[in-house]
């Protein structure tokens, strides 16, 4: 087996040193904003501390406490419903709309942006732009519920319907960002494996089950996870 030669591994070595210089500023930002704060966090979670007097070691009796508030678990299922009712249907969403926008149509760059336009659209004015269509009295739903003899819902105050109106606003908001994920992996797809399997007969959704699907796992496990830990963190729509 060859090996490297003095000259060879005093390059490599001079290399790895500049290579770790560069990567130095990031490294201690990361290690001061990010490592450092989570460490910290978590050992004043073990503490009683009132932000004056020293903090008082407790071990874990903070999250005991926490764990038996009624409110944790009435917190925790509510993350749970909206993660669920959020993740599911924005990657059949998004994956819809990468489908469609992947083929040969007349404005496909005007609709590429206009539905990714709500992801960049700031929170604040989304946020003013729902509260008008969720309004009861001139709502985008009264508009075509009072026509046909409905009641008009109180999305924004009643219990019942708060936690569904947070979750279409997702929908609305983040379906363009994993549809431009989905468009990436779709175009990044051979045009061959379609061509072969259209001379061996094959329709469209056997193209879709047995080519698309399968190929674009590594996208659709990166839109997963993104997707989840979004919906995890999710704070100020709510």
């Amino acid at each position: 087996m060859p090996t490297a030669s003095p000259l060879e591994a005093t390059m490599r070595r001079y290399r790895n040193r500049w290579g770790f210089l560069f990567a130095l500023p990031a490294l201690v930002f990361f290690a001061v904003f990010t490592v450092y704060p989570m460490l910290n966090s978590f050992y004043l979670s073990l503490t009683d501390w009132n932000l004056m007097s020293e903090p008082r070691f407790i071990g874990l009796e903070n999250y005991r406490t926490m764990f038996g508030e009624h409110q944790f678990a009435q917190s925790w299922w509510a993350t749970v419903y909206y993660v669920v009712g959020v993740v599911p249907p924005i990657i059949v969403f998004a994956l819809g709309l990468a489908l469609l926008l992947n083929r040969p149509l007349r404005l496909r760059p005007f609709y590429r942006a206009a539905y990714f336009t709500p992801v960049i659209v700031s929170m604040v004015v989304a946020s003013i732009l729902w509260t008008y269509v969720y309004h009861p009295s001139f709502g985008l739903y009264t508009l075509f519920a009072a026509p046909l003899g409905l009641v008009p819902i109180n999305w924004l105050t009643d219990v019942r319907y708060a936690m569904p109106a947070l979750i279409i606003f997702s929908w609305w908001k983040g379906t363009g960002y994993y549809m431009v994920l989905f468009l990436a992996g779709l175009q990044a797809i051979p045009e061959e494996y379609y061509e072969a399997a259209r001379i061996d007969g094959a329709g469209r959704w056997q193209l879709f089950r047995y080519i698309t699907l399968p190929l674009l796992k590594p996208t659709t496990l990166f839109v997963l996870v993104v997707c989840v830990i979004g919906a995890f963190q999710v704070f100020t729509p709510a």
